[in-house]
């Protein structure tokens, strides 16, 4: 099944961020949604914290996609 709608976030070296982020989508009342996080080679752990997120609850619908650093437009395809 799936979901109603998609939240999309691109990142690059956003670890300071990228909590605050997921936690805001994590809060969300509506239930049926997905988070697909767009890491774009970073080199500090943000995929780490992204993991984190996506581990710690099974029901979790947060993915995360790695890409070698190809700048903005790349993260779009």
């Amino acid at each position: 099944n799936s979901p109603f709608f998609s939240i999309i976030i691109p990142t690059f070296n956003r670890a300071l961020i990228i909590n605050k982020a997921l936690q805001s989508v994590k809060k969300q009342i509506f239930p049926d949604w997905e988070c697909i996080v767009i890491d774009d080679g970073s080199t500090d752990n943000t995929k780490d914290l992204v993991k984190k997120y996506s581990s710690e609850d099974a029901g979790s619908d947060i993915f995360t996609n790695t890409m070698p650093n190809a700048a903005p437009p790349a993260t779009r395809e």
